[in-house]
């Protein structure tokens, strides 16, 4: 069982949901092809995707309650994406604004776990900042997408060129 969604569209590809707490979320999908220009073709960096999932009102004095049906409205959301573009690259960055990302990925892969999706690729790395501060971020595409290993050593190559610097 998982809550009903509803695309709204727009630049960010906006898709929108409400939990029985009363919780509403928007899950982003933006166009984020200059994240890997400089490793892969132009036509590939038109399907590149930051995920974001913003919640966007809870209850007064309320923390989010563990809630099942968030991963499940996730995983359908991200199946609907797909279905629109089957060479969507999708990149998930940790917000770290409060220094949780690292619990931020340790939920997003709970969640994966949960869902088991088949047909996904889901590749994480670690990106190390001057002050010895990590920032964890995953790429998802799908198992058919022809670019798939170009893709994905773009973005190793990526990740390993910033934690060089």
């Amino acid at each position: 069982m998982y809550y009903s969604f509803f695309f709204e569209g727009g630049e960010d590809n906006c898709y929108v949901f409400e939990t029985d707490n009363k919780f509403a979320y928007e899950i982003l999908f933006r166009p984020s092809g200059y994240l890997l220009e400089s490793k892969i073709k132009s036509e590939i960096t038109d399907n590149v995707f930051e995920f974001i999932i913003k919640n966007v009102y809870k209850p007064e004095n309320l923390r989010p309650p563990l809630d099942s049906k968030i991963p499940l409205t996730v995983g359908h959301i991200f199946n609907d994406f797909f279905k629109r573009n089957n060479s969507t690259i999708c990149i998930y960055f940790c917000d770290s604004s409060d220094a949780r990302q690292a619990v931020r990925m340790k939920k997003f892969n709970q969640w994966w776990q949960q869902l088991k999706p088949v047909g996904y690729i889901k590749i994480e790395e670690t990106l190390v900042d001057s002050k010895n501060i990590e920032y964890p971020i995953a790429m998802i595409i799908k198992t058919s997408n022809p670019y798939k290993m170009e893709i994905i050593e773009a973005f190793l190559a990526i990740a390993y060129e910033e934690n060089e610097k």
